[in-house]
């Protein structure tokens, strides 16, 4: 049985050298997104806590998550988004995700007149189950050997050199040999090619999410289209259903917004512990956390000690190598480098200097100069959001050795 926690005697051992074996062995905060556990206390002594008890997460606006039935679900604002795997039904954790703006204006009807199909095409509206679980997919059937796309008519120029990323669901209907599916984006003069997604048998009798990131060429685009293009090998017949289709500025498919005549936007989601004076010591301490970062493109915060100012952080710079990092540059490159969906437990120590590992790999160390000693709060999404999924943050009042953060992180 769990007793309560007395954190104020357990942080004063820590700190005034009584360091005892226990407080290396246990954190003195468990977040657990996965298991929905979350804990402050030392060794024995834990108190059990609710999310709101510890966490206030802030979101001015609703998002969407996949839930533990495997069905897309619209979530209220400021509600924390716990997301499930679609397939296996397995919890993926806390999902915290920058802004996005859908700029397609209609997501699921394609038949209306913001869509416009070539001769080849026959859309009908509402046939197929959609993900959200109504009779929403509408069904796309290829009528002639040629002209096999629809497009949208984008209201906004794209920005020279930027990044274009175009979602949707499929679930195809017959399908032949060589047939793929393919979305393109008219950069003023000609439709360009962002690639073509091979659909394969598996994607008969189910609903799949493909994607694809575009890069917007030097000048701006005044008139983008972005089109969705089906081939059948040459022969009309080829079918497939489809819905919610997203248009987002930025790598990688996010979270679904759906719209329904304009575009709409997603806020971010900020999640802050700002009550840490019963498991933080700044004078040592270790920070572990594990996240799914699905684009490592562009620079990423995963989390931060901080006071609102200065911090000390996991983050993930342009290119994927990981850092612990002090407000005044002092860091810790520690070699690792992340790929898009890369999975990542990352263990950072301070105490004189700075210490850390990813996922078992070789600590690395550097000097600290400049220690932020007036953290009040430990944040997710602050700065540069990671938008994927958070499993799980631990905090002990202590530095622990180099081996030891290789042991937790791996």
């Amino acid at each position: 049985m769990l007793r309560r926690a007395d954190p104020r005697r357990a942080l004063r051992n820590a700190v005034t050298g009584q360091r005892v074996e226990r407080c290396r062995n246990s954190p003195s905060l468990i977040l657990d997104f996965i298991n929905q556990d979350y804990r402050t206390g030392l060794g024995s002594y834990y108190e059990r806590h609710s999310f709101s008890d510890l966490i206030t997460l802030t979101r001015p606006g609703s998002g969407m998550r996949w839930n533990a039935e495997g069905n897309l679900e619209l979530v209220a604002a400021n509600e924390p988004r716990f997301d499930y795997d679609p397939v296996t039904l397995q919890p993926l954790g806390l999902l915290v995700e920058e802004s996005r703006t859908n700029l397609c204006k209609q997501s699921q009807d394609l038949a209306a007149g913001i869509w416009s199909g070539a001769a080849g095409v026959s859309i009908t509206s509402n046939v197929e189950v959609a993900p959200d679980g109504t009779t929403s997919m509408d069904l796309i059937e290829l009528t002639g050997a040629t002209g096999h796309q629809i497009e949208y008519f984008l209201d906004a120029p794209l920005a020279g050199n930027s990044e274009v990323t175009v979602s949707v669901w499929l679930h195809v209907v017959n399908l032949p040999s060589d047939y793929n599916f393919q979305i393109a984006y008219y950069d003023g003069s000609n439709f360009v090619a962002g690639g073509g997604i091979s659909l394969e048998s598996s994607y008969i009798g189910s609903t799949v999410r493909v994607s694809q990131t575009i890069t917007v060429g030097a000048a701006v685009v005044s008139n983008p289209k972005i089109r969705l293009n089906g081939f059948g090998g040459g022969s009309d017949g080829t079918s497939y259903y489809c819905w919610g289709v997203q248009i987002e500025e930025g790598g990688g498919a996010t979270s679904y917004i759906p719209t329904n005549g304009s575009v709409a936007t997603r806020a971010a989601d900020l999640v802050a512990a700002n009550s840490i004076a019963g498991f933080y010591s700044p004078i040592a301490g270790t920070l572990l956390a594990s996240v799914v970062v699905p684009d490592a493109a562009t620079s990423v915060e995963i989390c931060a000690l901080e006071d609102g100012a200065d911090y000390l952080r996991f983050y993930v710079a342009s290119g994927g190598q990981v850092f612990w990092q002090n407000i005044n540059g002092d860091s810790v490159g520690t070699g690792y480098f992340t790929s898009n969906g890369g999975s990542l437990k990352c263990a950072g120590g301070y105490e004189g200097d700075l210490r850390s590992s990813v996922n078992g790999g070789p600590s690395s160390s550097a000097a600290r100069s400049n220690p932020v000693n007036t953290v009040d709060r430990l944040t997710v999404g602050a700065r540069n959001s990671i938008s994927g999924h958070v499993r799980e943050i631990r905090y002990w009042p202590v530095k622990l050795s180099d081996s030891e953060l290789e042991a937790v992180s791996s």
